[in-house]
């Protein structure tokens, strides 16, 4: 057995017991502080399989760390997020280094990265990482060196590790009224921002939504703009209204928030894209 795969599951390296253990894993504490909202959006996690190689253990441990952190919380990093306006200086700046060197990593991962083209300064000394932790595969290795797969990995995820104490020490933090308040909204405000602004996102919605009940979304639609004689192009032409109208039009999502996704919300809801556009779609469809 390859023994970085070990590693997985070492208390030290394994960011999964931090993010979902069942007593004091960071998705139970937002939801103990927000029950209608999320930190971390529908996180699914590729596994790696038992005989997998260490190469190919430490290539899914970058591509699930990048899942996590920027296709399910990119939200997170943003400049005025309370995740970063809330905490220690020191914490948020680690917090942005982290989003950086990840970022980085993953692009030599998951793209065509020749080696000139590799941004070194992204890979902060801060965390602890330096040039040998990039050099993943032989073209990228100095001469005479020998990458460590053990040793990046355990720089990796330890430094995941840390981002999400700090994430869980934010939400510990600010539990208490007034604070509590004020970061819960200016969370859901950035959650709606990222939201708008990705239309993934905006094709997730809306294909949730015409998969609750495609009949009665195709006659919405027919009505208001006439038949389409291809079922598979309905969704994709309500994102396109979606994109091109609808969100640009005046919409009070602060009635949205407090009607749906407050603590105390009149007509609670948990937030999903689906559930952050369902008013919109029902007025607009």
């Amino acid at each position: 057995m390859a023994s970085l795969y070990s590693l997985l599951h070492d208390s030290q390296y394994d960011w999964r017991i931090k993010l979902e253990d069942k007593n004091d894993g960071l998705v139970k504490s937002a939801h103990d502080f927000s029950p209608n909202l999320f930190l971390f959006d529908s996180f699914q996690e590729k596994p790696v399989e038992e005989n997998a190689s260490d190469q190919l253990v430490y290539s899914y441990t970058i591509i699930n760390l990048y899942d996590l952190f920027f296709d399910s919380g990119k939200y997170i990093k943003d400049i005025d997020s309370p995740f970063l306006t809330d905490i220690a200086s020191a914490d948020a700046q680690y917090i942005n280094f982290f989003y950086d060197s990840l970022q980085e990593l993953r692009s030599i991962i998951c793209h065509n990265k020749p080696k000139d083209s590799i941004r070194y300064k992204k890979f902060h000394r801060q965390l602890g990482w330096n040039k040998i932790e990039w050099g993943c595969f032989d073209y990228l290795r100095r001469s005479g060196y020998c990458f460590s797969y053990e040793d990046s990995f355990k720089l990796l995820t330890q430094s995941a590790v840390k981002v999400l104490d700090i994430l869980k020490k934010c939400l510990d933090d600010n539990r208490d009224e007034p604070k509590k308040d004020r970061f819960e909204k200016k969370w859901y405000d950035h959650i709606i921002e990222w939201y708008k602004r990705n239309m993934t996102v905006h094709i997730r919605a809306v294909q949730t939504y015409f998969n609750m009940d495609p009949k009665d979304f195709k006659k919405r639609y027919n009505s208001k703009y006439g038949k389409l004689e291809d079922d598979a192009k309905y969704v994709d032409k309500v994102v396109e209204i979606l994109k091109e109208k609808w969100l640009s039009e005046e919409f009070d999502w602060d009635i949205l928030y407090k009607r749906h996704f407050c603590s105390n919300a009149e007509d609670p809801m948990s937030l999903s894209p689906m559930n952050a556009m369902r008013t919109l779609l029902d007025q607009k469809l």
